[in-house]
């Protein structure tokens, strides 16, 4: 079958799709390749639209225009039978009474037969799915990596605009008229699994500030679903957190973030609210999950330093970032829109995509082969040089 205009291609396990004939989501800016790589800059030779920047405090609020996402409107009755392959998308369905959506990266690698690992990609408050694929450029990492990449769009009285996660103490809109955002991912997931064959042991969940506490949400009540979260710039949110199972826990914070400040307290917005502390954040999860051993430097490099907590249950571990100086950004990221208002830099010596991955490929849901076998695998390790003595 040729690629037409009308056509679309077929992506069964014994064909191979039709070369894109338009750029999608080619956004010519850097990125990082892997830790410790160079910049790198990709081009396309269609134009996308310029894309407009309206930031708030905990988020960068955006709208795309055009966009280069095909719109979703047909459920296929599972993923072996569905026409949609590689490409990105836009998929709008209903959540009890109310109208969600969400976009899709899906890589050029993805085939139907072979089922592909999820990670949801939740963006900051008064941001919205766009300007966290922009922020992060996780697409990217999706492609060289082989995953799907899901950027769920939170709710607001605008459509596109100034978007939030009810995440507990946090934040706005989706906070004061309790939307259950858990629900909201619990029907994302089942509406995904038909469009695109998933791995449901690999789905893992990320985010920004407050796209971070939907992570750490997500963790103490989907457990089920969400096999391991990587929070980034915001702390655990809900008061109760009581999970069925031992869930794998990674966090980046920056020590200089005025915003969802690391010692915890009132941020520069009044409206997210009282912010717990990163220690007192990560004291609960070791407490959740079990983790007995002392914690060792598992990375450092620069002004990074990573911790990890193992002996967890399960074959959980909880391993925490701290950038020295850094602000409330995404480690590796694009752009630190907030900079003027929430202080701090934007780290470049570490990468949270590349390092988020190699932390979600150890930690699938029930380990590897049933158990997690710890320091195999893509397990970051430190160089040889930036270990620090022992005492």
């Amino acid at each position: 079958m040729s690629c037409g205009a009308t056509e679309r291609p077929s992506v069964g396990c014994d064909s191979q799709p039709c070369a894109p004939t338009t750029c999608r989501l080619s956004w010519e800016m850097a990125y990082f390749e892997r830790i410790g790589a160079d910049m790198s800059i990709r081009s396309c030779s269609v134009r996308i639209s310029k894309i407009a920047f309206t930031f708030a405090v905990l988020g960068m609020s955006s709208v795309v225009s055009g966009g280069g996402f095909e719109q979703i409107e047909t459920l296929p009755n599972s993923c072996k039978a569905s026409s949609y392959g590689p490409g990105d998308y836009d998929r709008t369905f209903a959540v009890g009474s109310q109208t969600r959506s969400y976009l899709v990266h899906v890589p050029k690698s993805y085939q139907p037969c072979k089922p592909m690992p999820v990670v949801l990609n939740f963006h900051g408050g008064a941001g919205n799915a766009y300007s966290q694929i922009e922020l992060t450029g996780m697409s990217d990492t999706a492609d060289s990596s082989g995953f799907i990449a899901v950027y769920p769009q939170g709710s607001g009285r605008m459509k596109k605009r100034f978007l939030t996660f009810n995440a507990g103490s946090c934040c706005g809109f989706a906070r004061d008229k309790d939307i259950d955002d858990v629900e909201y991912v619990d029907r994302l997931l089942k509406d995904l699994e038909k469009l695109f064959c998933i791995d449901r042991k690999r789905v893992y969940a990320t985010g920004h500030s407050n796209g971070a506490m939907m992570s750490y949400r997500l963790a103490c009540e989907l457990p089920d679903q969400i096999a391991a979260i990587a929070a980034v710039a915001g702390p655990i949110g809900i008061d109760t957190c009581d999970p069925d199972r031992p869930v794998p826990i990674l966090h980046f914070h920056g020590t200089a973030d005025k915003c969802a400040p690391f010692k915890g307290g009132a941020g520069k917005s009044k409206d997210a609210g009282h912010f717990r502390s990163v220690d007192s954040t990560i004291s609960e999860w070791l407490k959740i999950d079990g983790c007995e051993s002392k914690p060792e430097i598992s990375y450092e490099t620069g002004n990074v330093v990573c911790t990890t907590y193992g002996g967890c249950k399960g074959g959980a571990e909880v391993t925490l970032c701290t950038i020295k100086g850094g602000g409330h950004a995404w480690p590796g990221g694009r752009k630190y829109p907030a900079k003027f208002i929430c202080g701090g830099e934007l780290s470049s010596e570490i990468s949270a995509n590349d390092f988020m991955w190699t932390f979600f490929e150890q930690h699938p849901m029930g380990g590897r082969d049933g158990s997690v076998q710890r320091g195999a695998g893509g397990r970051v390790e430190p160089k040889s040089e930036d270990k620090r003595p022992e005492n």
